[in-house]
């Protein structure tokens, strides 16, 4: 290689992966955390009380341990949405360079990597090639670390993979030079069997290939304006909570949106139902098995007078997405 890798790993599987967000609203969580979280009481407390018998002992215990349960799974909740959040922000600036990146043209191209490598460490005298009658392909000339470096700049189709050829036109530029490090930057994607014949030149030549991925993440640490400051992506992710806002799904579409629900809701309140059976005598817990079983009840009758086929789900999504239902 000509030069060391700089470039994160982390971001780069940032820039290739957009986070996936949890579509459920604020409401739904917090039903789901606290069954959660009300079943492992539930469970704690008839173990306890079948160990020790005191009932009141029992529920303080199991109400200490409920809040204790509650702060340790918020904090863990609040730790993993920060780093969804971190990824996500990396994510959008990294998708925001790559729009910039693609609207070039082939001269503004080589510029913006003459730019970003001028501010890379370790370059340096990084000039247009005056040579390229001599070395048809090398668009840039410079020195990495004091050793003759020539650059080939392929803008092209983001979805286009860099072929063999290329690497075919570098080697016959690098000994037209005399040199014997070269670096092909592209917009569009390098193959694994590109990169595999790439290591074998590897024995002769000193050659580096930057993908679109890669060459983003050369923008992020030369500090290029190509790629999004932090203030610009706050507005972007300002934008997208925006956006979901007006698209979020109200909380009676996600409780009774499908009759299929209804099924969900008999066979967890036949559930509770026997759970409150298995208690002997009348009890907090009773009473807290019959409710939630009541509640299910409702939610499935509900489900099954106001729920939507299979067939209306089917026209909907199909409207949504112009299609006609199939």
């Amino acid at each position: 290689m000509a030069f060391k890798d700089i470039y994160s790993h982390n971001y780069i599987r940032c820039y290739h992966n957009k986070p996936h967000d949890n579509k459920q609203n604020l409401i739904t969580k917090f039903l789901q955390l606290f069954t959660s979280l009300t079943t492992i009481w539930v469970i704690t407390a008839l173990y306890m009380l079948s160990a020790w018998g005191n009932s009141l002992s029992v529920v303080v215990i199991t109400l200490f341990l409920f809040v204790v349960e509650y702060k340790l799974i918020k904090t863990y909740t609040k730790i993993k949405q920060k780093k969804h959040t971190d990824r996500k922000k990396i994510w959008m600036a990294g998708n925001k360079c790559l729009e910039s990146i693609d609207q070039l043209n082939n001269n503004e191209f080589i510029k913006i990597v003459k730019e970003i490598l001028i501010n890379t460490g370790g370059f340096s005298k990084i000039t247009d090639n005056k040579f390229k009658d001599k070395a048809p392909g090398i668009d840039l000339i410079g020195f990495f670390n004091n050793v003759p470096i020539a650059i080939s700049c392929k803008k092209t189709d983001p979805n286009i993979k860099l072929t063999v050829r290329y690497l075919h036109e570098m080697t016959n530029a690098l000994d037209k030079l005399g040199y014997k490090s070269g670096i092909i930057v592209t917009n569009g994607i390098i193959g694994h069997n590109t990169k595999a014949i790439a290591e074998k030149f590897n024995k002769t030549y000193a050659l580096t290939l930057l993908d679109r991925y890669q060459l983003v993440e050369y923008a992020r640490k030369a500090k290029h304006k190509i790629f999004p400051s932090p203030q610009v992506v706050e507005q972007l992710v300002i934008a997208e909570e925006e956006q979901k806002t007006e698209e979020k799904i109200p909380i009676k579409n996600r409780l009774i949106g499908h009759r299929h629900k209804a099924l969900h809701y008999f066979t967890a309140a036949i559930i509770l139902v026997i759970m409150y059976r298995l208690i002997e005598g009348v009890s907090l817990f009773g009473v807290i098995y019959l409710l939630f079983a009541l509640i299910n009840i409702i939610l499935g009758v509900i489900s099954i007078f106001h729920g939507k086929s299979n067939y209306e789900v089917e026209v909907i999504r199909a409207i949504n997405a112009n299609k006609k239902p199939g």
